[in-house]
């Protein structure tokens, strides 16, 4: 077919051409296709075909309007196919249509994705993605799209999410995609996420090494929680501290018998969550100042005197002293 370029007046506006023939919507892997395209043209206008959307090998002849293509393994078993029909003035038709090819690849499924998921901040968002192949083929799949700091594992197919403090909002066209090696499938949902309130915080107290009968004291730091009431806890206090469960004042002094170091937990609570640390004491041994025993005045506790230094008992002293005194009446 021949055109020329020129200007040509018409009472009427040129109208498009129209298909005459219903388009073959069967195949078979292996065996050709045939369709004898035709279209006619309200003006007699000469026409041409053209593909616009075909599978890979399917041609069509212009000017007769033939299509001829041999479906290879792996075609999809539901072949889109779009052609077009077009005069020489311009004016196009389309005609759309789908070929079920025996013997076709079908395509994966993406299976239960919902459309819209949501969420609060602070809190995990997780969920599985399924997917089927009726062909039993190997699957791959992906996301795109993703909100920051989300994560999609494709090999066990799961999404998670954490939203911070800062992430409440819409995220749409959040993508999840399937492919066999063929045929591609997506599916898309929209996340939304509300304002959450933070748990609190709550400051390390520093490592202590100190000795036996040395006083500590500090005050627990905590923060956030929406500014809420505090209460402060311990679930393994060393013998002897205490913890103010309002003021977080923690104070200890640890007698002469509590050398050794202590892993001791502080935690921290509001009605938004909790916040817990640990921290370490290193009590060191001490030599204590005698102390007197209640039970038995006199006694000592500590530092008696040592076998090398022994006084005589007052029954030697008494009878040196007769002794002497015997000697000298003598």
């Amino acid at each position: 077919m021949e055109f020329s370029i020129g200007v040509i007046g018409t009472s009427e506006g040129n109208r498009a051409p129209h298909f005459d023939s219903d388009p073959l919507t069967s195949a078979t892997v292996g065996s050709l296709y045939q369709y004898d395209v035709n279209a006619s043209d309200p003006e007699l206008q000469g026409i041409a075909y053209r593909l616009l959307t075909a599978p890979q090998g399917m041609t069509i002849d212009a000017v007769t309007g033939l299509v001829r293509w041999t479906p290879v393994v792996g075609a999809l078993v539901k072949t889109p196919v779009v052609l077009q029909a077009f005069d020489s003035r311009g004016a196009l038709t389309l005609q759309r249509f789908v070929i079920d090819v025996a013997g076709g690849n079908r395509a994966p499924e993406l299976v239960g994705v919902p459309t819209q998921i949501e969420g609060v901040e602070g809190d995990t968002i997780a969920f599985e993605i399924q997917a089927l192949d009726a062909d039993l083929d190997a699957l791959s799949l992906w996301a795109d799209n993703l909100p920051p700091g989300a994560q999609f594992d494709s090999a066990t197919r799961l999404f998670s999410w954490t939203p911070d403090y800062t992430n409440a909002g819409t995220y749409n066209d959040v993508q999840f995609h399937v492919s066999d090696g063929i045929s591609q499938t997506s599916a898309s949902l929209t996340i939304l996420v509300a304002e959450g309130h933070p748990p609190p915080t709550l400051e390390q107290p520093a490592d202590r090494t100190v000795r036996e009968g040395e006083r500590i004291r500090f005050r627990l730091d905590a923060a956030g929680g929406d500014g809420g009431d505090y209460l402060y806890y311990s679930s393994m206090l060393p013998p002897g501290a205490t913890l103010n469960s309002t003021t977080g004042v923690f104070e200890w002094t640890p007698s002469f018998t509590r050398h050794g170091e202590y892993q001791i937990g502080f935690g921290v609570a509001t009605d938004t969550g909790r916040a817990q640390v640990v921290t370490k004491f290193t009590v060191l041994n001490a030599n204590g100042a005698p102390q007197l025993d209640p039970q038995s005045a006199g006694r000592c506790t500590r530092a008696r005197p040592s076998a090398s230094r022994r006084l005589p008992s007052t029954r030697t002293t008494l009878a040196s002293s007769r002794s002497t005194g015997a000697r000298a009446a003598i």
